[in-house]
């Protein structure tokens, strides 16, 4: 269910174009500074592994400040990804500000889903949502109906909670990703054009995955 790239670049210091990455204490561009963010492309601590009483698998993720984060942001943190995985799949960041200053972050779990076939895939849940649209130079829209996906699509959803739904016509399945302390949704496709100018995505396929992310 979850997508990885035939072209993914397993490398110290290069994001995976794969999976749920974590892009935290920014998320999008920020000029000088690391694209998504400060861990997306760092290795991350495994604190623990267990079964829970249900017979879930339960693994804990940690990674700190260090020379190289505080070049890019001065602040002290410690940053735990819980990962749940069972009958379904939940992700838990959690933030503790290990310094003496406050700070304001921004953060994301693109995650990146399999699709049969994105033309004839839908997102259901943000019928009505205002969003901003990066295609046009994030002109304010408003969603009608489901999403479809017909070209590039990259837009953030503001004010919503809802769940979402993909629903893949190409292989029958519907995915329900659900969330908390979330208060936007972004949605994201390359398609063809775009596609083309990642090294780390092989030819056409932007038909077989698809970004709905918390």
């Amino acid at each position: 269910m979850l997508w990885v790239s035939k072209a993914a670049v397993y490398e110290s210091g290069k994001g995976v174009r794969a999976g749920v990455p974590v892009c935290w204490p920014w998320f999008g561009a920020v000029p000088g500074k690391p694209a998504h963010g400060l861990v997306r492309t760092r290795l991350w601590q495994l604190r623990g592994a267990a079964l829970d009483a249900s017979g879930q698998v339960v693994l804990r993720l940690g990674i700190c400040d260090d020379d190289v984060t505080r070049s890019f942001w001065e602040h002290a943190f410690e940053l735990e990804l819980l990962v749940t995985v069972g009958r379904t799949l939940t992700l838990a960041l959690t933030t503790h500000n290990t310094g003496a200053e406050a700070f304001e972050i921004t953060q994301a779990l693109p995650s990146y889903f399999c699709t049969g076939d994105s033309a004839q895939t839908t997102v259901q849940g943000l019928d009505g949502c205002h969003y901003l649209d990066k295609v046009q130079d994030f002109a304010l829209c408003q969603q009608s109906g489901a999403v479809t996906f017909q070209s590039e699509t990259d837009r953030i959803y503001t004010d919503t909670m809802a769940n979402c739904l993909i629903v893949d016509a190409a292989t029958g399945r519907t995915l329900r990703i659900t969330k908390q302390g979330s208060a936007s949704t972004v949605v994201w496709n390359p398609w063809s054009d775009k596609e083309k100018t990642m090294a780390d995505m092989a030819c056409s396929e932007y038909r077989q995955m698809l970004c709905v992310e918390t």
